[in-house]
């Protein structure tokens, strides 16, 4: 993926797109991030209201982030931006 391709896709498109690229099911990332399936769908989707607070999701970003190997700086600027 090139650089300017993954700035005009959203935080949870680009989570989405590195986990397809692992090849990791929605099932396998829930269970590592102990999270449920409807939770990483929310992440993908730039979706955070099934956090009561967004500290939450920030904490769930950063691991989902780490789990697929993106940037986990990048990412929670990323996220911090858009609120």
């Amino acid at each position: 993926m090139n650089v300017d391709a993954s700035e005009k896709l959203s935080l949870g498109l680009r989570l989405q797109q590195a986990r397809l690229e692992k090849k990791y099911s929605l099932n396998y990332v829930a269970e590592k991030l102990h999270l449920s399936k409807q939770q990483v769908e929310s992440l993908e989707r730039d979706d955070y209201s099934y956090v009561s607070a967004l500290a939450y999701a920030r904490g769930h970003l950063r691991l989902y982030a780490k789990l697929v190997d993106l940037p986990v700086t990048e990412v929670l600027k990323d996220f911090d931006a858009l609120g």
